[in-house]
């Protein structure tokens, strides 16, 4: 049987912002947020770190996987939703009509140019589908919801309900 430790990044320094792939700053730095990291998968086995290639994922995860003498995988399957057209912009900013029409559909439809929930639940199934190792994931809230919806069954309404704590434990999904 094998594992798969999900823990979010640390909080970005983004508020307002409609931020998915866009890579931004963090407000713990990453030093500290690996060694918070370390501290919750201790009692874990982890074979691989995993995570995409934006900083506030990627830079811990390095660390980590550098402290447990592990490989550090990035994998573009594992990025945020991507918000299109919405991308990096203030919330406020984006036009209304075109924001309500996006947030009836969020879960078949992307914003302008940008990915569905169901885009991002497809994605993160191939790369579940090949998971064979225990592991350890430092992991954007939609690639964490998105593994609830795959894992756990919850329907993604559920799952955007819940609570993706930074720096923390999600879940550990089990196979095998």
């Amino acid at each position: 049987m094998s594992s798969l430790v999900v823990i979010r990044h640390a909080k970005t320094h983004a508020p307002g912002r409609c931020v998915g792939r866009t890579d931004v700053d963090v407000e713990t730095p990453h030093e500290e947020a690996g060694r918070v990291i370390l501290g919750h998968v201790a009692e874990h086995p982890v074979r691989v770190v995993w995570s995409s290639s934006l900083s506030r994922c990627a830079a811990p995860a390095a660390l980590v996987a550098r402290a447990l003498r592990v490989p550090h995988r990035i994998d573009a399957r594992l990025f945020e939703i991507d918000h299109g057209a919405f991308e990096g912009r203030a919330w406020d900013e984006i036009e209304p009509l075109a924001l309500a029409r996006w947030m009836r559909a969020w879960e078949h439809e992307g914003a302008p140019g940008g990915e569905s929930a169901r885009d991002v639940e497809a994605r993160v199934r191939t790369w579940w589908g090949e998971l064979d190792h225990d592991a350890l994931l430092v992991a954007h809230a939609g690639v964490a919801r998105a593994l609830r919806v795959i894992v756990d069954g919850i329907a993604w309404p559920d799952a955007m309900s819940l609570a993706i704590t930074h720096l923390a434990i999600d879940a550990v999904h089990r196979r095998g």
